[in-house]
């Protein structure tokens, strides 16, 4: 045995009764006093600290919702993005025919409605308008969008260019 464990062995030997703390006992009334060096939480500290969560949490529920918000966003401008791109390819083909006309569009804009409730992604309200000279057309993919402050009178829009020059080969 190390003097040092000696020691203190001797301390917990030594210590009489009267000098531990004294429990109050079974029953009693009396309440216990606490030493002055102790302290606890009080019911306010508590409270403020609930406070202080509740503000962060909501916090974080607002980014969240903001994430969802601009996730959604990128997804209805990338089907619009890839229905402008589709009908640029569809003026392509008609090019190589010979002939650029839009006959194909109103049946074309049928298909991609929301409304004929087949399994196929597409955009509410749907509405593509291809404008311009007989070699540069400008696309424009409209949809109807009520979450967002940008869109005008509820409606997002993509506008897409296209130049028709037919290619010459050497």
């Amino acid at each position: 045995m190390s003097l040092r464990h000696s020691v203190t062995a001797a301390r917990v030997q030594g210590a009489t009764r009267a000098d531990r703390p004294r429990a109050p006992a079974i029953g009693s009334t009396r309440a216990a006093v606490q030493p002055a060096g102790a302290s606890g939480f009080t019911l306010l500290e508590v409270l403020i600290a609930l406070l202080v969560l509740s503000v962060g949490t909501l916090g974080c529920v607002a980014l969240q919702l903001n994430a969802l918000q601009a996730t959604h966003s990128a997804y209805q401008r990338s089907l619009a993005s890839l229905i402008a791109a589709d009908a640029g390819e569809r003026l392509w083909q008609g090019l190589g025919d010979g002939q650029i006309d839009t006959a194909w569009l109103s049946d074309w804009r049928q298909r991609r409605s929301c409304e004929t409730g087949e399994g196929h992604v597409c955009l509410p309200e749907l509405d593509v308008t291809i404008e311009g000279s007989a070699l540069s057309r400008v696309i424009t993919v409209s949809w109807a969008e009520t979450r967002f402050e940008d869109a005008v009178d509820g409606r997002s829009q993509l506008g897409y260019v296209i130049e028709l020059l037919p290619e010459r080969l050497p």
